[in-house]
């Protein structure tokens, strides 16, 4: 897709929003990198207002992988966090990455400027 492009996201009527998003718990004890990733991932995903059905879709993976993810209850290949990755349209390591800088300061991680 060229740059300045707008991308169209159809969605199957089937994949639509049953019930509204809630952002992850910024309490949450992030104490391995599984937290970290499953928080991201869910921050990431209702930041852009997707569902886990429609994640799961883009990244071409169940939805019941994409909640077990976000509830850190499996392990996850390097392939599929990079397939979740660009379903979000965000370099991988940005889903390792600690939240503690928006978690402290409000403030959210600059993107890349050529991803």
């Amino acid at each position: 897709m060229p740059n300045g492009a707008l991308a169209l996201l159809i969605i199957p009527w089937n994949l639509q929003m049953p019930a509204p998003l809630r952002s992850p718990n910024p309490q949450a004890s992030l104490n391995t990198l599984r937290e970290v990733l499953a928080y991201n991932i869910r921050a990431f995903r209702v930041e852009r207002n997707l569902s886990q059905a429609q994640l799961g879709h883009l990244a071409q993976l169940d939805r019941t992988f994409v909640s077990q993810v976000e509830r850190a209850r499996v392990n996850i290949s390097l392939d599929n966090i990079e397939k979740l990755a660009k379903a979000l349209e965000l370099p991988a390591d940005q889903l390792l990455k600690r939240p503690w800088l928006e978690l402290a300061f409000g403030t959210k991680p600059q993107p890349p400027l050529n991803p």
